[in-house]
């Protein structure tokens, strides 16, 4: 029974479940833009992420006891990508590109879930068919389940876990934590592009200065933080060194504000930016940005044909009036116009 001094018990926060989207009609779908980094923008990209992670946790498509992605028979990732397609498509066109961020993105998820099982049920007083008793998650299938535990509990795996503990208590010391929660970056580029007024794309500094600054009071999250801060400020205040991107052209992330303070990144992951897409070489030959490129140069030849036309407009008015007052000069009404 609850103590009355206490107030309620708190409420704990389900997991996602995005029922919504599982019930769309068959020629319903989510429209996902997609930027020039090949990251999902938009209301409708929170929606994509959010919606794959509850595929990741799909076990009749992905078993939790497979150690490797790469282990994942092709077949089950082509059902994967299959359910994908059934509730969304992607803008401007969608490309090879597109295909392997969502597979990466499935993947990253479905780790975070068979790490989130550790850390949870790993006791190692425990037997395996205690913990195994224990869980009750209806989205476990129990013999999968047991399959992990009992690697869980495998010499090796203990060994290779030590070592992982060991590098993120060394990477703690120098955390500097970002407090946009669930909001990716590429998200956060596109609202302060629309923001400005010349819709330019913010550098990578601007967007860890912006992550790392609390909303309410402005304060930063950290002193590691406050001083990669003032070094970006730093730069930005010199303008040959101006690193902020135009709407079309992409930044060489390895020479940029960001990567000047905290030097070129390494891994699968850019910082202030998100994973980076690895094209199979099979592919790197016929398969690039082309297809988005071919959508951009589709969108300024519309642009080139609006001017067109409002050019023609404006000839065609000029010409009329010169019909009408052959003695007029037209640039007494130009004149005139501003006046007013």
């Amino acid at each position: 029974m609850n103590d009355p001094q206490q107030g309620p018990p708190k409420r704990v926060r389900g997991h996602t479940r995005k029922q919504a989207i599982w019930d769309f009609e068959p020629d319903e779908r989510f429209t996902v833009t997609f930027d020039e980094y090949v990251q999902p923008i938009g209301k409708e990209g929170k929606e994509l992420t959010s919606f794959l992670g509850t595929v990741a946790k799909m076990s009749q498509h992905l078993e939790i006891s497979i150690k490797d992605w790469r282990k994942i028979p092709q077949d089950k990732k082509d059902d994967l990508w299959s359910i994908v397609k059934e509730k969304f498509e992607f803008a401007p066109v969608e490309t090879e590109e597109i295909k392997l961020w969502v597979m990466a993105d499935i993947n990253r998820k479905w780790k975070t879930w068979k790490y989130e099982l550790k850390k949870r049920s790993f006791d190692s007083s425990l037997t395996i068919d205690e913990i195994v008793a224990a869980q009750t998650d209806s989205r476990v299938d129990k013999e999968d389940f047991r399959k992990l535990v009992t690697h869980w509990f495998c010499e090796e795996t203990q060994v290779i876990q030590f070592f992982v503990e060991k590098k993120k208590a060394i990477r703690s010391k120098s955390n500097e934590p970002h407090v946009l929660g669930t909001k990716s970056f590429a998200r956060l580029a596109d609202e302060e592009k629309k923001k400005d007024k010349d819709g330019v794309r913010p550098s990578r500094g601007k967007l860890y200065i912006l992550s790392r600054t609390r909303g309410k009071n402005g304060s930063i999250v950290n002193e590691n933080a406050a001083k990669v801060i003032d070094k970006i400020k730093v730069i930005a205040s010199d303008t040959s060194t101006s690193t902020s991107s135009t709407s079309t052209v992409i930044v060489d992330w390895n020479n940029d504000d960001l990567a000047r303070v905290k030097g070129k990144e390494r891994g699968d992951y850019t910082q202030c930016a998100g994973p980076k897409i690895r094209m199979p070489k099979s592919k790197r030959s016929r398969v690039s940005q082309v297809p988005m490129l071919k959508a951009r140069i589709n969108e300024l030849e519309d642009e080139v044909k609006e001017m067109k036309e409002n050019q023609a407009v404006i000839l065609q008015f000029m010409a009329n009036y010169k019909n009408q007052n052959p003695n007029g000069e037209f640039s007494n009404v130009l004149n005139s116009t501003k006046q007013r």
